[in-house]
């Protein structure tokens, strides 16, 4: 075992005698496992990526004008996995440069990810425009013979590295923390506004939410082990729906990131970037923002030291995207129920990457994880609970429903 690396709550071990290489983020949730042998910038020759290097520089003049012939052209591996990730750095005569970012997008039987992301980036970005705090990628374009999407690089630190404790400085050349959680709760709201919205009842999105939690409880003892007995039968109970039957509790349905989070997006120096829209399917709203919310608590937590000022941040984000006053009694009961599914969610694909990990870090990692998640898991119980047992209103009311949350920002007609 060489220990090769030592960054504050960032190590990295070179397990080369065991064949693989683990980074061991102590500080988020990101526990990446991959090849020891694999070179990242040696895969220029393969076939999969020599068709794109190709494209790309028969057609670099169309995507930046600003570059002239002839361009040079180098790669570099961002995620090698199945659906890899490549940057490619071009380079003119005169050492003018872009970047490009090819995705090798995910295709299934109701959703070409790579042609829905396109979709959604070109949209948004001709609804809203550029001069915003937020925004989407600049799709460049898409080679259907591979399936890959095409777009341009953006500069930027993903928000889940920006959450440290309070007492150190924050890292210069991007938004302050606070900046950025205001516009990433302004970029979902215009997200969301992008298409039209319906409200539906409880009951019709309910099955969702029972098969994610329900089934994430009883079928996986590790979250089972995680959370306890005590914990896991409160928030079964908490499932039950019985409890919402004497509600009638609306909920927004419309357009969807499905994947809102911390990990997604890019913190910049004067915005912030999202990635990964790749939903093409309608959706409870308020899915994305307990995704953010759950995924922000779990972040925080696992960094130690941020625990304490996580909750603030929330506040800000949940005071962003539905107004001053925060969410309605009814809406802080669904953001609870769907917060638990996200936690839960999270916590399962966690747990199946720490099996990647020798033994003696895995034991310590472990307890770690399972006491941060508990805490968050007892937060959004004891939450959900307040809410359900209090009195509330039956939730926006029908002229509130009609309204568009607009947060300030003015939609323009894409041209």
């Amino acid at each position: 075992l060489n220990k090769t690396n030592n960054v504050a709550h960032n190590t990295v071990w070179d397990l080369s005698r065991m064949g693989r290489a683990v980074h061991c983020g102590l500080g988020g949730l990101s526990l990446g496992i991959e090849p020891a042998y694999l070179d990242k910038t040696s895969a220029l020759g393969q076939p999969q990526f020599e068709s794109v290097r190709l494209h790309i520089l028969a057609n670099a003049a169309r995507y930046f004008p600003f570059l002239t012939k002839p361009c040079s052209i180098v790669l570099k591996i961002l995620k090698p996995r199945q659906n890899p990730v490549v940057k490619f750095q071009l380079t003119d005569s005169h050492h003018r440069g872009a970047s490009i970012i090819a995705k090798w997008a995910p295709v299934y039987p109701t959703n070409n990810e790579g042609l829905t992301e396109r979709s959604h980036y070109s949209r948004f970005n001709s609804i809203y425009g550029f001069d915003r705090t937020f925004r989407c990628p600049s799709a460049l374009d898409f080679i259907h013979g591979v399936n890959v999407l095409l777009t341009q690089e953006e500069v930027g630190t993903p928000l889940v590295k920006l959450l440290r404790p309070i007492r150190q400085p924050a890292c210069s050349g991007h938004l302050s923390l606070s900046d950025a959680v205001v516009s990433s709760a302004k970029w979902l709201q215009a997200f969301h506004r992008m298409e039209p919205v319906t409200w539906v009842e409880l009951d019709n999105i309910w099955p969702q939410i029972e098969e994610s939690t329900r089934n994430g409880l009883i079928h996986r003892p590790g979250v089972r082990e995680v959370l306890g007995r005590t914990l896991t039968d409160a928030v079964l109970r908490l499932q039950d729906p019985m409890q919402y039957k004497h509600r009638s509790i609306c909920c927004a349905f419309g357009a969807q990131h499905r994947d809102f989070g911390p990990g997604n997006i890019l913190v910049g120096a004067q915005w912030i970037t999202v990635l990964d829209a790749a939903c093409n399917q309608p959706g409870p709203h308020i899915r994305d923002v307990a995704s953010f919310c759950s995924a922000f608590a779990l972040s925080a937590g696992l960094r130690l030291g941020c625990s304490r000022w996580r909750n603030s941040f929330i506040d800000i984000f949940l005071q962003t995207y539905f107004g001053p006053s925060g969410p309605t009694h009814d809406e802080k009961i669904l953001l609870g129920t769907f917060e638990m599914s996200a936690a839960l969610k999270q916590l399962d694909d966690n747990l199946g990457k720490l099996d990647g990990f020798p033994p003696p870090f895995r034991v310590v990692i472990r307890q770690h994880c399972k006491n941060v998640y508990r805490k968050v898991v007892e937060t959004i119980v004891t939450d959900t609970t307040h809410a359900l047992r209090s009195q509330g209103g039956e939730g926006r009311t029908a002229v509130d429903r009609a309204k568009p949350w607009t947060c300030g920002v003015k939609i323009r007609k894409p041209p």
